[in-house]
């Protein structure tokens, strides 16, 4: 397969009148510059009435500020993660106020089948978008184990020590 067409030279890119400068230097530095949020941001006006998509926010949010990859960008996948999350658990609530499974019957009064509670269907749904959310945000628990700093091992006593030398 062909290598591609070769990269042009900064002369030929000046002569030509396309060159710019800060594009070199990005290359140059194998790096494109990213924004990151200096602070982490308070939730949106409509999670005012909704304390757990608050909760959800302040964690995702400092989790990613922590790791260093909280940006501008991301806060509105953030709010929809949010906003799916507290409807899964809202709806999961109403479908533990009812009976999870409806039996139908016949009018003999034999059970003809059974399905689950429009709650529990609606709740997996939102669940199932959330988690759909989480992996475009890059915060499936595969890339956060990859991320997350190492812990460090605590040092051992002086008695462990003493007690592991043969």
């Amino acid at each position: 397969m062909a290598a591609g067409r070769p990269a042009k030279s900064d002369e030929q890119k000046q002569l030509a009148g396309t060159f710019r400068q800060d594009r070199t230097q990005a290359v140059q530095s194998g790096r494109q510059p990213v924004s990151l949020l200096a602070e982490i941001p308070d939730p949106p006006a409509q999670f005012d009435n909704n304390l757990r998509a608050q909760y959800q926010w302040r964690f995702v949010c400092e989790e990613l500020f922590n790791l260093g990859m909280l940006r501008p960008i991301m806060l509105d996948w953030i709010e929809l993660y949010c906003l799916y999350l507290s409807d899964a658990f809202r709806f999961r609530e109403m479908a533990e106020a009812e009976e999870w499974v409806t039996q139908f019957q016949d009018e003999e009064g034999n059970v003809k089948g059974e399905a689950l509670s429009k709650y529990v269907q609606l709740a997996d749904s939102a669940f199932a978008k959330a988690q759909q959310t989480m992996k475009m945000l890059c915060l499936d628990p595969a890339t956060v184990l990859k991320l997350s700093p190492k812990v460090p091992d605590k040092p051992k006593s002086k008695m462990a020590q003493l007690m592991s030398r043969k």
